[in-house]
């Protein structure tokens, strides 16, 4: 079950602990880091905040491998 309160999500992708996340904002800000530094979540969850985006910047695409 999703309950999204104010952001839309657009896609979900899997991956696994040996994958690369990127992630780039539409203002050209990018992060990197393993999958597995992400901790697992179980249960009712609201997900893991990755990154902290300002409010004009609204969007983000996230990479994996």
């Amino acid at each position: 079950k999703v309950a999204m309160k104010t952001d839309n999500l657009v896609a979900v992708a899997p991956v696994t602990e040996n994958d690369d996340i990127f992630i780039i904002s539409q203002l050209s800000k990018l992060i990197r880091f393993r999958a597995a530094e992400v901790p697992p979540k179980e249960g009712v969850v609201q997900g893991v905040n990755c990154m902290a985006l300002r409010a004009d910047e609204t969007r983000a695409l996230v990479i994996g491998k």
